[in-house]
Order: C-alpha cells, then structure tokens, then sequence
C-alpha cells in the first residue's frame, strides 16, 4: 500500500535513541482522492520517528459495520442470502450492512436498523458479542457484532433499489457444524467478522449467561467435543 520509502537526511544534531518501542507516525501532508457517503480515500505523506519518509500511504476511511447473528425461539439462524458485488457470488450470510450519520456511537441502533431492513425481522434483545478494528493497515473503521435474540418477523423488508434479499432460517446447530467443516474454505461464514459473531455467540452460550439459550449448551458441548 505504499511507494518504497525514503531515508531522510540524518540531522548531525541527533544521536540514534536506544528505545525501540514503537511510535507513531508524524503525518506530513494528506490529500484526499477519492470521497462519498460511504468512505473516504486518503492518502498520507509521513514521517517515521527512525527518520524514514513514506511519501505515499493509502487509507480508507469507512463507516463502521455492524452485524446481527440472531436466533429465532426456535434456535434458528436468520440468514441474508444476497449477491455479493464484491467476489461476484450469491452468498448466505448473517445480516449486515454500514451504520449512518448518527449512529457511530450506538452501533446496537445500527445493528438493530440493518436486521429489520434486510430481514424484516426484529430481536427482543442484542448482545454485543465483539467489536474490533477490520483492518488496522488499511482501514479506520471497526466492526460491531451482535447475538439477537427471539428473532421475529415483524414487517416487511426494506431494501435499497439494487438489493434483492432471501431470508433463510437454518438450525443454528447445523449452521455450526456447516461453519467448522468449511473452516479452510472462502465462503460466507468464514468472513472474519461472521466468525468473530459466531464464536461470540458460542462464548455467550456456553458461559451460561442466558437461560434462554441453555437447551443449546449440551448439544452444542458435544459438537464441540466431536472431530
């Protein structure tokens, strides 16, 4: 993501520290290539504290993601299955999408706003099950996964005009199983953010937190336990 970099001129007046504890970056200049309402590519010129110019280094700033791993009474994952631009394949995945102005401090209202829209469906409750950073070399913004629980059709969906969405319901088990068996493969449950949702989800289950989902501790221990 950047130009090979360039020593700088070292200055006579300042001997070489002993500490190699890493420090930031001083940035230099940055110009901005490309901008709309979902990211923004910026581009930084910097200067590392070993006296190293980096003359280009690319950024994108995006909004943060948010996603819902949600259970229906029945234990069933609610599943969007969608074409996916990006790797040009038809995927089922758990609900997701980008918060909006206003939401960046609250992504649980985010979360709650994207499951309705592509599924139609609400949750009586979310519990954040991770948030961490999507690629810190890259990319500023961070992702919020959430457990749903007692998911419900409540209305329709609400899609954006070049969206066409299919709500699947999967046994959250067979979900699980499908997930690990295909652990060394490129498909829709082995994004990063589904599996931090996912071994989220697995944490909450099996620390006993919530009763609601005790009937899922056992079977769930055995899968565990099996090859």
């Amino acid at each position: 993501m950047t130009d090979r970099p360039v020593l700088a001129e070292p200055s006579p007046a300042v001997s070489a520290a002993p500490d190699t504890t890493p420090q930031p970056w001083q940035v230099t200049g940055s110009t901005i290539s490309y901008q709309d309402r979902f990211l923004k590519v910026r581009t930084d010129q910097c200067l590392t504290p070993a006296g190293v110019v980096v003359p280009t280094y690319h950024v994108i700033e995006a909004l943060d993601w948010v996603n819902v791993l949600a259970l229906t009474p029945q234990f069933e994952v609610v599943l969007a299955e969608e074409y996916r631009h990006g790797v040009g394949l038809v995927l089922a995945g758990i609900p997701g999408g980008s918060s909006e102005s206003g939401e960046d401090t609250d992504p649980a209202q985010a979360a709650r706003r994207e499951f309705l829209e592509e599924t139609g469906y609400g949750c009586s409750r979310l519990i954040q099950v991770s948030s961490s950073f999507i690629s810190t070399g890259t990319m500023s913004s961070r992702t919020h996964s959430f457990l749903g629980l007692d998911a419900q059709c409540i209305g329709p969906q609400h899609l954006d005009p070049n969206e066409q969405v299919r709500v699947r319901r999967v046994p959250f088990l067979e979900w699980f199983r499908a997930a690990r068996a295909d652990a060394q493969h490129t498909q829709s449950t082995q994004q990063v953010t589904h599996l931090q949702a996912m071994w989220g989800t697995v944490s909450v289950i099996l620390s006993g937190q919530e009763p609601s989902l005790d009937p899922l501790r056992g079977p769930l221990i055995e899968l565990l336990s099996s090859p």
